[in-house]
Parts: C-alpha cells; structure tokens; sequence
C-alpha cells in the first residue's frame, strides 16, 4: 500500500511527465498484485480447511475488491466456507451458521446468475436447507 501511495504521489507532482502513462501501467498492476494477495490468503484458508479464518478473508475481500478479476469465485467461497462452517459446528451454533450460510448464497446468486459455480453452489444450497429442516423438526434451533 505504501508503493501505491508513493506511485500516486509521483503521478500528482508530474502530471505532465511523459512517464505518466507507464506510471498508470504500474500502479494498476501493483493494484492487481494485492487483490491477488488478498485472494489468495483467504483461498489458502479455505484449502486448509479453516472455514472461520477463510470466510472473515473473503468478507475482507469482497468488501474491498466488489467486482474485480476473482470476485465471482470469491463470493463463491465466501459461501462454502460459510457452509463447511456451518456443517462442522454444533448443535447450539449450527442452525444460525447455516443461515449466514443462506445468505451467502443469496448474494452469490444475486451477483452472479449464471456462474460456472451454479451447479455446486445450488447442491451445497440444497443441503444446507434440508439440514436446516433436519434441525427445525427435531427442535434443535438453538
């Protein structure tokens, strides 16, 4: 961050510089280094099955990067960690997890209709409501 930062300062007191269009090339691809960064830690949580730690890094994400080169694959993740999350917990936690997991999913759909993760994120989905019901009919809310 501080590199973008001298980037930008060096762009504000040479505007005129002939230098300043390889200078924007550069601050956009230092920009694209740290969304990749940012992306990639909280992938490498989901990897390692650390399901709290990666849906805190893709909330951190996708609420800074919105709509940029992973963002689709990120609110995708978001919810399945969120979901293995859910799954993994207990009974006192599990139902209200799931929920946050529901509306994860909610999101992704919303952003992205017709994502190349539809079809898995629809089969997760479809788990997490019958869990959901599971849990509903045999009183265990809370």
């Amino acid at each position: 961050m501080k590199a973008i930062g001298i980037v930008e300062q060096f762009i504000d007191t040479y505007a005129e510089s002939d230098s300043i269009s390889s200078i924007r090339i550069i601050l956009s691809e230092l920009r694209n280094k740290i969304e990749a960064k940012a992306f990639n830690r909280a992938k490498f949580y989901y990897l390692n099955e650390q399901y709290r730690s990666a849906t805190s890094a893709f909330r951190q994400y996708v609420d800074k990067y919105h709509r940029t080169t992973f963002s689709e694959e990120a609110y995708f993740l978001k919810f399945k960690s969120n979901y293995y999350f859910a799954t993994k917990s207990t009974l006192a936690k599990k139902y209200d997890r799931l929920t946050t997991a529901e509306t994860d999913y909610s999101i992704f759909k919303k952003f992205y209709p017709e994502s190349e993760f539809g079809e898995e994120a629809d089969d997760l989905y479809e788990d997490l409501l019958n869990q959901k019901k599971e849990l509903e009919q045999n009183g265990q809310l809370r």
